[in-house]
């Protein structure tokens, strides 16, 4: 096991899925600065996880240690995702939900194999004035067209399509009575969007038709519902999590 510690609150981590990165950490923080104007930083990391081996006496053994390979001042961050491998010779390209409301999208670069590593902003733009939360890329993202779905500290949800590198808000709409944590595709269906929020409702979504939620659960949860994920491997099974506060 390895630890790092990061400037600021550690918000969200996530090993790349796309080889040859495959040993790729990218990492994100948040720090809210009070005040009568109230200033909300953030910074993006890659760390290179890596085995070392270590000789006691006759015999050897492995650690794990992360190494920082990049690292870059931005606005805070709450949330990123690295988008599934569209094919082998694209670079990976990673999504930033940001506290300026804006969406970010960031491509993983380096001009040789055993040379730095570098982030690289592709294009981004302001989508709400709220605070963006959470973001995930719609499962069919591998194709020519990627979309994510991005929810809001407003309780709205948005869907973003990429396109050729410029992101339009293709719809969107009001799910949570409060901050809505968590957007999260069905693995399985590209069409369901799963959603949930600090009014400890999780809903389901087909993006056919936004006007009413597919079904909610009002009475599971009795607190914020931070945490939503479809599992890859059994169809139909989702996986989720609340907020407590000690």
């Amino acid at each position: 096991m390895a630890t790092v510690q990061l400037v600021g609150n550690a918000d969200a981590a996530e090993f790349c899925p796309c080889e040859p990165y495959l040993n790729i950490v990218a990492a994100a923080s948040y720090t809210l600065q009070e005040g009568e104007q109230p200033i909300r930083s953030g910074e993006l990391y890659l760390f290179s996880a890596e085995k070392l081996r270590i000789n006691e006496t006759s015999n050897s053994s492995t650690t794990l240690s992360l190494k920082q390979v990049y690292h870059r001042e931005t606005s805070g961050v709450f949330d990123l995702k690295l988008r599934p491998r569209s094919n082998r010779t694209s670079n990976p390209c990673l999504a930033q939900a940001s506290a300026d409301g804006t969406l970010r999208l960031h491509m993983l670069e380096a001009s040789t194999p055993s040379s730095a590593l570098n982030l690289r902003e592709a294009t981004g733009a302001q989508i709400s004035p709220s605070i963006c939360l959470y973001v995930d890329w719609n499962p069919s993202s591998a194709s020519e067209s990627p979309q994510v779905a991005v929810s809001l500290s407003d309780g709205s949800l948005y869907v973003v399509d990429i396109g050729q590198g410029e992101l339009e808000v293709i719809s969107s709409w009001h799910a949570h009575g409060f901050e809505a944590w968590v957007v999260s595709y069905d693995s399985w269906k590209p069409q369901i969007l799963f959603s949930g929020g600090d009014d400890s409702q999780k809903f389901c979504w087909n993006l056919r038709d936004t006007q009413t939620p597919v079904f909610r659960d009002r009475r599971t949860h009795q607190m914020g519902v931070c945490s939503i994920q479809s599992s890859p491997l059994l169809e139909n099974v989702i996986r989720k999590s609340n907020i407590y506060f000690i």
